[in-house]
């Protein structure tokens, strides 16, 4: 529910209970209607009398209107249909197969599918299940469609998501791009009286070269000013600036620095944390800080800046060289180096220092450019898949569980693809609920629904029971590939 309301402007209103005058329990009960009753046996003769592939068999008749896959199989298999009792039956293997006509199709896969005893198995499985009791020509095509549509069957399994090929961010030099996020909360550490308890950090995309800044709280103001007086100030202005769509960088104060500072602020998509760099960088912190404040985890402010500085001293493997060097065209220096007392320092002319340290930094950008470039290409080509998704598809969205237990479903749907803004960006439509504003996802969220939302079987209803079988077998959906079903089926066994 809290997904589904974030979409819209909502004010929230105290209603004391003396005058919510429903009952709290009757107004939220809702109504059973999840049982689908098996046919009796006389509703299932008296349909089946009806029925133009029942009046084929029993007239022998070739001018009665059937489909095509009807045809084809009363062609191939006549020999092993019988009549008795009014009830038609196929003989497999000496074993019996009842014949059920269009309109009773749905409450059998329904308790055959849908019903606990059944399990919401994949259709291979419930094929296998039906086939035991009851047979129809298209029965093949029609469960495979029916399973598809399932829209528990698309909710709570996990499937397999739409992976699109990694897309490069464009970089030259350094301060080209910067990412941005918040880690934490923390435990409490203090320093001159404050307590800290979450850290901002920021990543340069070219070199590699990471901040790490202690910040009391994630309010709009402490993360704007921190951001100004401890990266712009200290870093210089980056061109491009991602972040993810959290309230501080969203916020009007923030978007007001960014837009003074003439910086592009570009937003990842929503739960898509891989889409901002400084993500991965998180994790390496947390490494290097749980080595030394893992005993008093509260000392972690202690010791950032220090790891912060060993990161960026050590060599990068998609650039080949350090982010210190390549953010200021020197290497650093740790302290009382004992090479630093053994080797004879080197008196240079200023002249010729400055035109080497220009030469040998923009030589190692262009290396450093080739490596990740080189790493780019490597890292695209492996476990990736070109996007099978086009504006109209029918997919489901995978949304991390809000509840904690293990049963909660992985997916909200089912939407429809309005455009494909990028390769990795598409821009969604509620299906059942036109009114709500279309938005932007990663696409490696998606599930593809291969066939069309709408059940293709009818209801139980007196007025479909009823209805001329002449008028539905048109709509009939054909099967793209025939099955023998005289064939027998083969079953893998597990020894115990």
């Amino acid at each position: 529910m809290t997904l589904k309301i974030q979409d819209y402007n909502y004010k929230l209103v105290y209603k004391p209970g003396i005058t919510n005058k429903a009952a709290d329990a009757l107004s939220r009960a809702y109504e059973v209607n999840a049982i689908h009753p098996i046919p009796n046996i006389k509703e299932l003769v008296d349909e089946t009398e009806r029925d133009n592939f029942y009046q084929a068999v029993k007239d022998d008749d070739k001018n009665i209107k059937l489909s095509p896959m009807e045809r084809k199989f009363l062609r191939k298999q006549r020999q092993h249909l019988t009549i008795n009792k009014s009830r038609l039956y196929w003989m497999s293997d000496n074993k019996p197969k009842i014949y059920v006509p269009y309109s009773f199709r749905q409450a059998i896969l329904n308790e055959l599918h849908d019903n606990p005893l059944a399990g919401h198995l994949s259709a291979a499985k419930t094929i296998a299940r039906v086939e035991q009791y009851y047979f129809w020509p298209t029965m093949y095509g029609d469960i495979k469609q029916y399973c598809n549509n399932c829209h528990s069957c698309a909710a709570s399994k996990t499937g397999r998501r739409q992976k699109p090929q990694l897309q490069s961010i464009p970089k030259s030099t350094t301060m080209d791009c910067l990412s941005i996020d918040i880690t934490g909360p923390l435990p409490p550490s203090c320093l001159q009286g404050i307590a800290y308890t979450y850290i901002l950090t920021a990543l340069d995309i070219f070199s590699k070269f990471a901040i790490a800044i202690p910040i009391p709280d994630i309010t709009a103001q402490t993360v704007a000013m921190s951001f100004f007086n401890e990266i712009i100030c200290k870093y210089g202005t980056p061109k491009n600036l991602t972040s993810d769509n959290g309230s501080q960088f969203t916020s009007q104060l923030f978007q007001q620095v960014v837009r003074i500072l003439n910086i592009t602020q570009i937003y990842t998509s929503t739960y898509n944390p891989k889409a901002n760099m400084v993500e991965r960088f998180h994790r390496n912190l947390h490494e290097m800080i749980t080595h030394f404040a893992h005993q008093q985890p509260e000392d972690w402010i202690i010791y950032l800046q220090s790891v912060t500085m060993a990161y960026n001293s050590a060599i990068h493997r998609s650039t080949d060289n350090t982010p210190f060097f390549l953010m200021f065209g020197r290497d650093f220096q740790p302290p009382n180096l004992l090479a630093q007392q053994l080797l004879p320092s080197q008196y240079v002319e200023v002249p010729t220092s400055i035109q080497k340290f220009v030469t040998q930094l923009h030589l190692a950008w262009k290396i450093a450019k080739h490596n990740i470039d080189n790493q780019v290409a490597l890292t695209t080509g492996n476990d990736a898949r070109s996007t099978t998704l086009t504006a109209g598809d029918i997919v489901y969205l995978h949304y991390p569980p809000q509840q904690t237990h293990k049963h909660a479903q992985k997916y909200k749907g089912p939407y429809r693809v309005v455009q494909l803004t990028s390769p990795t960006t598409a821009r969604l439509a509620n299906v059942q609920d036109p009114h709500q504003h279309q938005f932007y996802v990663h696409i490696h969220r998606l599930k593809k629904i291969n066939t069309d939302t709408a059940t293709f079987l009818p209801t139980l209803d007196n007025a479909d029971r009823t209805r001329s079988t002449n008028r539905h077998i048109a709509t009939k959906h054909e099967e793209t590939q025939t099955t023998d079903v005289s064939q027998p089926h083969g079953y893998n066994l597990r020894p115990r």
